[in-house]
């Protein structure tokens, strides 16, 4: 007989083994494909629970998500014809509504079409061209602090809805809006110091303003170079040039609010985080700010005993770029995006709710809502 003895399953010795080997290279197999799954879901669960995230609250990232995924079910039939006053921008017609989930909705700015209007968007300080129609529905706009507002009284039982800065407002519109990518952007890792030669630039044209932040800005200018510009410094500077500056030459820039008040962060910041240059802020407190911004992308007055401490820091930032260049790691898991007010508005006046603002101001109160104070701690 030859080496292969028949067994009694009527099956080979080499048979068995040929299927042994082929058992355990599958099994093998297996076993690594299981490893790699686990090993991808452990990857996927740190990224998710301990990567760089934005800290968020119930306020900010819920309402305007929440609001954004509302798409009314029973729509309005055919458009609803909304009237924007003169000293709000936006385009008249359908085009600013062409993207949205529900579209039918178009601006106007013409005075003839206000009497026929379902919906009014205004200001504390628009000129209406005449009394509230019955059913219309009326939108306040307020992105001024409230220690810069005047004229609420005489809208108080008119306004049905605020839409703000302000994040318990109706429709929060924040100046810009920080959006988590689900995957990485392609972003080259940045080194923002290379062709960077200045320090501090300050764009500012209110000289003297309730949080005094003329008073930080002068005492930081005593240890650090501070560059201001516009008509409280050098001479006014155009929009694109002041961004321009911040791309090219500037490696801080002081974002510094006018008023220190509820949720009031203005342009200032986003402008800087989109144009590649530092913000120092300062205004509302420093959680208030991680809410709204990006993981490590701002410098915070308060964060610092004093000016000198702070511009101690800043020379060390100055003098060492991998340090500074850490400052815009968020920029490969966030970017920046509007609100999309208008299409949150379009969908809630298919069947707006019934609300009525009897006491605007005791809402957007400077007196409870804001810090006032005579000089900063410098």
């Amino acid at each position: 007989m030859g080496s292969d003895q028949l067994l009694l399953d009527g099956s080979t010795h080499s048979q068995k083994t040929a299927l042994s080997i082929y058992m355990l290279r599958v099994y093998k197999l297996a076993k690594s494909l299981v490893i790699a799954l686990v090993l991808v879901f452990l990857l996927w669960f740190l990224l998710i629970n301990f990567g760089p995230k934005r800290k968020k609250t119930k306020e900010n990232d819920d309402i305007i998500q929440r609001q954004l995924m509302e798409v009314p079910k029973d729509t309005f039939d055919g458009y609803i014809n909304i009237y924007v006053a003169n000293d709000i921008p936006v385009d008249e017609g359908v085009n600013t509504f062409k993207n949205c989930p529900v579209s039918n909705c178009l601006i106007h700015r013409n005075a003839a079409a206000y009497p026929k209007a379902n919906a009014v968007i205004l200001t504390s300080k628009s000129k209406l061209p005449g009394d509230k129609t019955s059913g219309q529905v009326w939108i306040l706009s307020l992105m001024e602090s409230p220690l810069n507002t005047q004229g609420l009284a005489e809208l108080n039982g008119k306004v049905n809805f605020t839409a703000s800065y302000r994040y318990d407002s109706d429709f929060p519109t924040p100046y810009d809006y920080i959006r988590q990518s689900k995957k990485p952007l392609a972003q080259s890792r940045l080194n923002l110091t290379a062709e960077k030669t200045k320090k501090v630039l300050w764009l500012v044209s209110n000289c003297f303003t309730p949080s005094r932040r003329d008073l930080i800005a002068d005492a930081l200018g005593q240890y650090i170079q501070v560059d201001i510009k516009g008509e409280c410094g050098d001479g006014r500077v155009g929009v694109e040039e002041g961004f321009r500056l911040m791309r090219e030459e500037y490696k801080f820039y002081l974002a510094f609010e006018n008023s220190q008040c509820k949720d009031y962060v203005t342009e200032k910041m986003f402008n800087a985080l989109r144009n590649n240059i530092l913000p120092i802020v300062y205004g509302e407190d420093r959680k208030f700010y991680e809410q709204i911004a990006p993981p490590k992308s701002f410098i915070h007055v308060d964060d610092f005993d004093n000016v000198k401490k702070m511009a101690e820091y800043l020379i060390y930032l100055d003098k060492t770029p991998s340090a500074y260049n850490e400052y815009f790691e968020w920029k490969s898991n966030f970017y920046l995006s509007d609100s999309k007010f208008y299409c949150r508005l379009c969908s809630a006046l298919q069947r707006p709710k019934h609300k009525i603002y009897k006491d605007l101001e005791s809402w957007w109160n400077g007196q409870k809502d804001c810090k006032i104070s005579s000089e900063p701690r410098i």
